[in-house]
């Protein structure tokens, strides 16, 4: 497949860009596109390179800001997973160092090179260009909005291992507990396959998702028995003397609730990456939780047969939110989602004229921890 890559600004490929808070960086958009006799350069280029001479000609051609440089990057390589090139390449590109017809001169380097040389030639002219704000990718809008399970399973995952990575060193110092470098490693490694440009964000085939479900799971076990591992052996050597024994994962300390037993309990100032012992306390609780009321000493809210929200009354105002005349206070809207291609990249402007309201909820069951019935 030839993949275009589109950009908010037709028209600059060499500029900087311009963040919210004033800085800038030097950008270069790369101009791949074939050469047409008689025809102007397109709206059109691609990271999915060849180095014929047509691309050359094409990659030169497509380039606007010649007044700043006279030499232009093209990426070349076998196929679009990032390939390296093939024999017929590079012998292709030796023969076209010298340049012949309307081809331009071409040699291979680094884009390294290739950009100190562009940064050194332009950065810090007056002239150059200068994009404020975002830069639109008008293509493949949809790519983060599919299997978001696997999104969800990817940062489970970063998060597990940070903690087993933490508390193996914990281990390691206090008790000196063997460190799981292998066991820690072969995680990661599957996590950062799962990484890859089109697995994580939901553009691959079914196949590897289904894949991504087998795995996930047993990434997550790995990890919670390699940090229970730890907990168990901190804790069988600590006298906790009718307290609980809290550890905190987070980079702060920190105050939550956190379960016992089955029971919420309210633990305060648990050291950042650290653990202690502390006497918890039932945390306050004043919801009234009916089937479909919650009220507390703030707000009265209630849901209709679909759990749409019908009221919000605010007690210490004492007023009423939800404006009836409007509808529901929510509503759950589905699409239909039928792109003109890459079905699971695009999001067509089109997908707003079939819309449906979900409203068959079949089943709800209220969960009270702590909150009294109604």
């Amino acid at each position: 497949h030839s993949f275009p890559t589109r950009r908010s600004s037709d028209l600059y490929d060499m500029f900087n860009w311009r963040g919210i808070d004033g800085t800038e960086i030097f950008s270069y958009f790369l101009t791949a596109q074939p050469k047409k006799r008689g025809e102007k350069p397109t709206n059109f280029t691609t990271y999915v390179s060849n180095n014929d001479p047509d691309m050359i000609a094409g990659t030169w051609d497509r380039f606007q800001q010649k007044e700043f440089s006279d030499q232009v990057i093209n990426t070349f390589g076998f196929g679009d997973g990032g390939g390296g090139p093939t024999m017929e390449m590079l012998e292709l590109r030796r023969r076209m160092e010298n340049g012949f017809g309307e081809c331009p001169n071409a040699r291979i380097g680094t884009a390294t090179e290739f950009l100190n040389r562009a940064v050194a030639a332009a950065e810090h002219d007056p002239r150059l260009p200068v994009w404020s704000g975002e830069l639109y990718l008008e293509m493949h809008r949809g790519t983060y909005t599919s299997i978001a399970r696997n999104k969800k399973n990817n940062r489970r995952s970063e998060f597990a291992y940070q903690n087993a990575e933490m508390l193996s060193s914990l281990g390691s110092v206090l008790l000196g507990i063997p460190y799981p470098q292998q066991r820690l490693n072969n995680g990661w490694e599957k996590i950062l396959l799962f990484q890859f440009h089109d697995i994580i964000p939901g553009s691959s085939i079914k196949e590897v998702y289904d894949e991504c479900d087998r795995v996930y799971p047993e990434l997550l076990q790995n990890a919670e028995e390699i940090s229970e591992a730890v907990r168990s052996s901190v804790a069988g050597n600590l006298a906790t003397e009718g307290g609980l024994l809290v550890f905190n994962p987070q980079s702060f300390t920190n105050s939550a609730v956190v379960k016992a037993n089955g029971e919420s309990l309210f633990v305060e100032n648990i050291p950042a990456k650290g653990y202690a012992v502390v006497t918890p306390r039932t945390p306050e609780n004043s919801i009234i939780l009916g089937d479909r009321t919650m009220e507390n000493k703030f707000l009265r809210i209630v849901f209709d047969s679909q759990f749409n929200l019908v009221s919000v009354y605010d007690k210490e105002a004492k007023r009423e939110v939800i404006d009836a005349a409007k509808g529901a206070g929510n509503s759950i809207e589905i699409y239909e989602d039928f792109p003109r291609d890459y079905d699971a990249w695009e999001i067509t402007n089109y997908y707003r004229e079939k819309k449906y309201l979900l409203d068959d909820v079949r089943s709800v069951k209220p969960v009270r921890d702590g909150a009294r019935a109604n």
